[in-house]
């Protein structure tokens, strides 16, 4: 997959890729059945909803939130207690 502009930035016929001219790239291996962005800047995502499904989710960067409580199975961060430490 490539345009005129960006021309073809791999010769492997399992991947297909598109490399802007900053760096960042977006690859599609079919053998492998993988997706890989590497971004030189942000990646922004706007949506009312955005659902992710995985086996698996890391993240290996510190994570920030804000405005709202975040819950796991029901479990508010911002408003639970444990009850060896609730007064």
């Amino acid at each position: 997959m490539y345009t005129n502009t960006l021309g073809p930035t791999t010769s492997e016929a399992h991947l297909d890729a598109i490399e802007f001219q900053d760096g960042t790239r977006i690859t599609y291996d079919s053998n492998r059945h993988a997706l890989s962005v590497t971004c030189v800047g942000a990646i922004n995502l706007k949506a009312t909803t955005i659902k992710l499904t995985a086996d698996a989710v890391q993240i290996t960067r510190p994570v920030s939130q804000s405005d709202g409580d975040i819950e796991s199975e029901g479990i508010s961060v911002q408003n639970h207690v444990h009850p060896d430490r609730a007064l």
